[in-house]
């Protein structure tokens, strides 16, 4: 199912990212929404799932996230990861059975205050 595949590597793509942060940004990880990390890292999943994937202007209206915003998160996220989206068969597997709940505890202890601004 493509919704679960673009679900399990953007949890591994957010996984890769937190991890990185963790070892070099500890200050820019506590900046960052949930929702928007989750949100890029699904977008950029699905596009390398589909070479048809969804235009940018739904991925903003399902975001609510401006256009421009998600460009620049993609570009963003991209750089941290090495510009490398390619998951490994065993890391995809190891996400199905053990990552969706350890991820998104991680996700959901990163929150940042809902009255302050998303950062990414």
């Amino acid at each position: 199912d493509t919704t679960n595949f673009s679900l399990c590597l953007a949890l591994i793509y957010a996984n890769r990212i937190i991890a990185k942060l963790q070892a070099e940004d500890e200050e820019m990880i506590k900046t960052i929404c949930p929702h928007c990390l989750l949100s890029a890292c699904m977008l950029l999943s699905s596009k390398y799932l589909d070479d048809n994937c969804v235009h940018l202007s739904k991925w903003a209206e399902l975001t609510t996230m401006p256009v421009s915003y998600l460009v620049e998160m993609e570009k963003i996220l991209m750089k941290i990861m090495d510009y490398n989206l390619y998951v490994d068969h065993r890391e995809f597997q190891r996400c199905q059975k053990e990552y969706y709940s350890d991820l998104f505890v991680k996700l959901v202890r990163m929150a940042p205050d809902p009255d302050e601004d998303c950062n990414l």
